[in-house]
């Protein structure tokens, strides 16, 4: 029993690593394609977006991002890019 609960938390950790590297890839272009400049820090762990506003820290493996400038957070790339799109 106790090693069915062992394989399936295995099994578990390893599908969210692969949903956050599939999250940040998908990010990552995401934001390319629709014109935004970012850099990226760790592998692609951490994107710092330039806005109008200043720099937005983003962790597309998570999804989370938070505006430096105003310290306005979210989460999700497409709140991020409703966000970046908004008009200043």
């Amino acid at each position: 029993m106790d090693e069915d609960i062992i394989d399936t938390w295995r099994a578990m950790a390893e599908m969210s690593k692969e949903k956050r590297a599939n999250n940040r890839a998908f990010s990552a272009n995401l934001l390319v394609t629709s014109g935004h400049k970012y850099e990226s820090k760790n592998d692609g762990a951490h994107l710092i977006v330039d806005c109008p506003t200043g720099r937005i820290d983003y962790w597309p493996g998570t999804g989370k991002w938070i505006q430096r400038h105003t310290l306005k957070t979210g989460r999700g790339v497409a709140n991020l890019l409703r966000y970046l799109n908004k008009p200043v």
